[in-house]
C-alpha cells in the first residue's frame, strides 16, 4: 500500500496556523487563472510592491486543494524577481539547523 504525505487544503492550513498563532503568507488573489492571467497578476503584483513595504520578492502559487507530496511539482509554482538575493553567500553554504522550541533550556 502506497501512503504519501498529503498537502492539506489551503483553508485548513490557515485554520491550523491561526489556531497555533502562526503567520501565513499574505494571499494576493484567489481563483482560477489561465497561464496568461497568472502572468498578468504576477506582473501587476511586482509593480505594486510588497505588502510589507519595499520591492516585491516574488509569489508562490498553489492549488488550494489537497494533493500528494509527490505531486507538489504539479500543484505549486514560485516566481522570484531577478536579483532578489543581495549577498554573495548562498544560504545552502552556511545553513545551520534551527533549534525547536523543546530544545531550548527552560528558565
Amino acid at each position: 500500500m502506497d501512503i504519501g504525505i498529503r498537502a492539506g487544503l489551503w483553508d485548513e492550513v490557515v485554520f491550523y496556523a491561526e489556531l497555533l498563532d502562526l503567520p501565513t503568507v499574505p494571499v494576493y488573489k484567489r481563483g482560477h487563472f489561465t497561464a496568461e492571467e497568472l502572468e498578468e497578476l504576477i506582473l501587476e503584483g511586482v509593480k505594486a510592491g510588497s505588502q510589507h513595504g519595499g520591492e516585491c520578492e516574488g509569489f508562490v502559487c498553489r492549488n488550494v486543494g489537497q494533493f500528494n507530496s509527490e505531486d507538489f511539482k504539479y500543484n505549486v509554482i514560485k516566481y522570484v524577481r531577478a536579483n532578489h538575493v543581495k549577498t554573495d553567500e548562498h544560504w545552502t553554504r552556511n545553513w545551520k539547523r534551527a533549534k525547536l522550541w523543546f530544545e531550548f533550556a527552560t528558565p
